[in-house]
């Protein structure tokens, strides 16, 4: 074998968390309707993101409440 694992499992317990909060990240900003691949490149580039999906989570709640 080539040392290369193709498969969607993680080898380490790092890898899991890091796949953990990605796939959470990536969720949430479906179920929002953010262009994931701009958001998390503004959380790598540093660059400041003006909402935060936490309050974009409560403005959706607040709009199916009313």
């Amino acid at each position: 074998m080539s040392g290369y694992d193709i498969s969607l499992h993680t080898i380490v317990p790092k890898g899991t968390i890091a796949k953990d909060a990605f796939l959470t990240i990536t969720q949430t900003a479906i179920q929002l309707g953010i262009n994931v691949f701009d958001y998390v490149k503004e959380l790598v580039t540093n660059k400041k993101n003006e909402v935060s999906l936490a309050d974009l989570i409560l403005q959706k709640i607040q709009l199916e409440k009313n």
